[in-house]
């Protein structure tokens, strides 16, 4: 099949089942029965479809089991299909976003349907909101997804955390959960825009994606930069063993 071709059939596939998903919240929405574990079951199923329409190989080694404390899962980020990645491990969380995410056609629809944060890095005073916004969802016991590099890269190194989660998670009884994200060579978001990337990404013969899940473990306390490095440094080690996983 040539490139082009694996595109437009793996497009199809996609936006079909996006759409799908799109019209049963919405429906649900209509009719008051939009709660929580509805949204939780759309999500799972939305990002293993997701990835499933595309045809992703997926390795996941660990599990972030549901509960009742809250905690802040922390990724590397790589790709769009992190998104849908996280969703299908971590369906009842928050997921933090960049804000133009909300714009994109059909992704962002299924984003605010999802309960996502968005947030303008770019921007002190929206940054200010989405701290407070994290804090208060953490304290009332969510669980909150992030990507504190705040951008993706080519390169399969960590770049260094932004501490704004961080700082909204300080003093309170929060589990920190790493996760270190992989995927083959092609797949990583560095083209000039989303459209672009996800061609280029459809394009590819073989799609595959790792994920190592590290062990809960305690908030650890001190300054956000020190949290952040802390966090930085479990997710690295992570995230190069993954690497291992999709050469």
């Amino acid at each position: 099949m040539t490139p082009e071709l694996r595109v437009a059939a793996r497009s199809a596939r996609l936006l079909a089942h996006a759409s799908a998903v799109v019209l049963r919240f919405e429906a649900a929405r209509a009719t008051g029965r939009d709660g929580a574990e509805l949204r939780a079951q759309t999500k799972r199923a939305l990002g293993r479809a997701l990835l499933d329409d595309v045809g992703f190989e997926v390795q996941v080694h660990g599990s972030i089991p549901r509960h009742a404390a809250p905690r802040l899962v922390v990724a590397n980020h790589r790709s769009a299909f992190d998104i849908p990645l996280m969703l299908s491990r971590v369906p009842d969380a928050v997921m933090l976003s960049r804000a133009d995410l909300a714009t994109w056609p059909l992704l962002g629809r299924l984003a605010m349907l999802g309960d996502t944060l968005f947030v303008d890095r770019g921007d002190r005073s929206d940054g200010a909101r989405a701290i407070r916004s994290m804090r208060s969802m953490l304290a009332g016991g969510r669980t909150l997804v992030v990507f504190p590099e705040g951008t993706t890269h080519a390169e399969p190194s960590v770049r260094p955390f932004h501490g704004g989660a961080f700082a909204a998670a300080r003093g309170l009884p929060v589990e920190l959960v790493p996760v270190g994200i992989a995927y083959r060579r092609g797949l990583e978001f560095v083209q000039p825009s989303m459209g672009a990337h996800v061609r280029a990404a459809l394009a590819q013969p073989r799609l595959a994606v790792a994920a190592v899940v590290g062990a809960p473990r305690p908030l650890p306390a001190g300054r956000a930069d020190a949290i952040a490095r802390a966090a930085h440094e479990a997710v690295s080690a992570l995230a190069a063993t993954a690497e291992g996983l999709v050469r």
